[in-house]
């Protein structure tokens, strides 16, 4: 098979596997490195030229003197919209939920929301977090310490930013999130750097999805990580999640 480089479908299939390493390595991606990983039908100067066509769309960046190039946010957002492939809904994560029952039957619903940051943040390692509607002053976080466990926020300053708009109780972040409630019929937002509109944290990724409790208020989860965040796996982990609220414990 020849790889042409100004084929569609061959630069797609590049620019996946350059995300998904990246993903995984957390350093910038040779043409080399690709070949040799995935086995390519192609030479390393053939990937190369493809990675160049990408960097020229935006997709990637070449950064430092590195050999490597790295996805950009668009690139990500590229990935998440159009390549990435969908994992099945995890049900063996359903045994981690049971302790919601017991909330819910005691009409707590602040312990709900807390038990809910608690559980995202475990699932996907990132931070947690839980929201009711029209309540901008409480908002649950879990797993910051995630945040300082990312290679990508070795920056301290850029860390410090993130807390303080995670700490401030009533922050542009609490209207942020109050103004990004999904619609009931929407499933899973993903919200990547700059598309958050909030600098302290555009240099992170955000997930979010809302349901409705039987109270009749409305309530936010999601995650708060890194730009180079696991979509695929964060995503299919919060599905779950999501279902099972809706099922088992809200209905």
């Amino acid at each position: 098979m020849v790889w042409r480089i100004h084929s569609k479908e061959r630069k797609d299939a590049v620019l996946r596997r350059v995300v998904e390493s990246y993903i995984e390595e957390c350093r910038p991606i040779s043409s080399e490195y690709l070949c040799r990983k995935y086995q390519l039908p192609a030479s390393s100067a053939t990937i190369r030229n493809i990675m160049a066509e990408l960097g020229k769309e935006g997709l990637l960046v070449h950064p430092y003197t590195s050999s490597g190039r790295i996805p950009t946010p668009r690139g990500f957002r590229y990935y998440v919209d159009f390549l990435m492939e969908k994992k099945e809904e995890e049900e063996d994560y359903y045994s981690y939920f049971a302790t919601l029952k017991e909330d819910i039957r005691r009409r707590n619903l602040n312990l709900l929301l807390e038990d809910i940051s608690r559980l995202v943040s475990r699932l996907t390692h990132y931070a947690g977090l839980a929201k009711i509607a029209e309540e901008e002053d409480k908002i649950f976080f879990w797993g910051t310490s995630y945040i300082l466990q990312q290679p990508d926020f070795s920056d301290l300053k850029s860390i410090k930013q993130i807390f303080d708009l995670l700490e401030e109780k009533t922050s542009s972040f609490a209207h942020f999130l109050e103004e990004n409630f999904l619609a009931e019929d929407e499933d899973l937002k993903v919200l990547i750097g700059d598309e958050i509109s909030l600098q302290e944290i555009s240099n992170c990724s955000l997930i979010i999805s809302s349901l409705n409790v039987e109270t009749g208020k409305r309530i936010l989860l999601g995650t708060l990580g890194p730009i180079r965040m696991n979509y695929s796996l964060t995503l299919s982990r919060l599905r779950a999640l999501k279902n099972y609220l809706e099922k088992e414990i809200l209905t």
